[in-house]
């Protein structure tokens, strides 16, 4: 099943800044490298000068869940959250038929269909 791996960021917290670009280097080239290596597509970024930013990558959701589970990615979401306002992230789902396949089985167990 397609997923997604999705972190959202404000502004770095003040006085966080410089530690803040060097972070996002950090993240980009360790997923970068990953992506290259074939676990999931390249991390997109999205900036706002306004409101929330965000980055993600694709790619298979079991896949996406052994590296949210690994050391390295629980240590990049732990300092992003001290680094940046608004940080957090989330796992979805992208495949559509599988979502509404889920969806419908969920309301014939529960009898609501």
């Amino acid at each position: 099943m397609k997923a997604a791996m999705v972190t959202t960021f404000g502004q770095a917290f003040p006085g966080r800044e410089k530690a803040a670009v060097k972070y996002s280097h950090e993240v980009e080239e360790f997923f970068t490298k990953k992506a290259a290596e074939g676990m999931f597509t390249e991390p997109k970024t999205f900036f706002a000068p306004t409101g929330k930013s965000f980055w993600f990558i694709e790619g298979e959701y079991d896949a996406l869940v052994k590296l949210l589970a690994t050391p390295e990615t629980e240590k990049f979401l732990t300092i992003g959250k001290l680094l940046f306002q608004d940080f957090g992230y989330g796992l979805y789902v992208t495949d559509y038929e599988e979502m509404m396949r889920r969806y419908e089985w969920a309301l014939r167990e529960l009898e609501l269909s």
